[in-house]
């Protein structure tokens, strides 16, 4: 086995449960946004119907009706495809598949977390790639959880942060832009009131669903607590090289999994505070 192999640690070989509840919170999660993204589409697409101008009757009740159905099915979603209630799930699952994995790598390091883990073969199982890390000594253990847990983390956190806060830019510039244009809509339309179009209704629930994406993903909250506990793993990487005996092991080991589970609990809270 190659010195890269043996300081090397695979998800894959995390513990079943983990899988399963890592693709839960990932299903849960894609579901919740799919849900706030339709409703926001239907939004804009009754707006969009409804300021249509037609040259008869008939098709703007044609029109009208578009409209209403399109805030009948947004309605009819809200009621029956809760978007709060998937979120509740994707963060369910989210803290169960959180807590396996700190309980396994506290486990691989030889520390607490042990009675977490039934005999291989139950759920949540101990893998035999998790018992071979335990039995590595300490250097090489610490290795291992630099390599797969601290610095994975702290990448992960550092490029979230930086994808949040663009796509909060994004959306920022998205909620400028609608409202300038409904405002520039609605002064034209003041101006002439013969217009037939101007589309301020249109631009209205635009600005709309900004605000509500930007509310539903936390963009810019998430960009600060990320970049903060990237700053925190990255100080911990930088002390963990130091380590030498099983105690100082132990002390990072608890230091960087107590940083993580607070991030996940804030986040946690910040979801369910929506």
């Amino acid at each position: 086995m190659s010195d890269a192999a043996a300081t090397s640690f695979d998800r894959r070989d995390a513990p079943a449960a983990y899988q399963a509840a890592d693709a839960a919170a990932a299903h849960a999660r894609k579901a919740y946004l799919q849900t706030v993204t339709a409703n926001v589409a239907l939004i804009v697409a009754g707006a969009a119907a409804a300021s249509v101008p037609a040259s008869t009757d008939a098709v703007q009740r044609l029109w009208n009706l578009l409209s209403a159905l399109c805030f009948a099915a947004g309605l009819a979603m809200s009621s029956v495809a809760s978007s709060a209630a998937r979120e509740r799930l994707w963060v369910k699952y989210r803290a169960e598949a959180e807590e396996i994995q700190a309980n396994a790598w506290r486990f691989m390091m030889a520390g607490d977390g042990l009675a977490a883990f039934p005999a291989p073969g139950t759920q949540p199982e101990i893998t035999p790639e998790m018992l071979r890390v335990r039995s590595l000594p300490v250097r090489e253990r610490l290795q291992v959880y630099l390599d797969a847990r601290i610095i994975d983390q702290r990448t992960w956190y550092e490029n979230q942060a930086v994808k949040s806060d663009r796509r909060a830019r994004y959306w920022g510039r998205g909620l400028f832009l609608s409202q300038m244009a409904a405002l520039v809509a609605s002064l034209a339309a003041v101006w002439n009131p013969s217009l037939r179009f101007t589309g301020h209704p249109v631009f209205a629930a635009l600005a709309g669903v900004c605000v509500g994406w930007l509310r539903a993903t936390q963009l810019r909250q998430l960009s600060r607590a990320y970049e903060a506990t990237a700053s925190e793993l990255k100080a911990l990487a930088d002390k963990a090289a130091h380590v030498a005996t099983e105690a100082e092991l132990s002390a990072i080991v608890a230091t960087a999994e107590s940083v993580m589970l607070r991030e996940h609990e804030t986040w946690a809270v910040r979801r369910t505070a929506v």
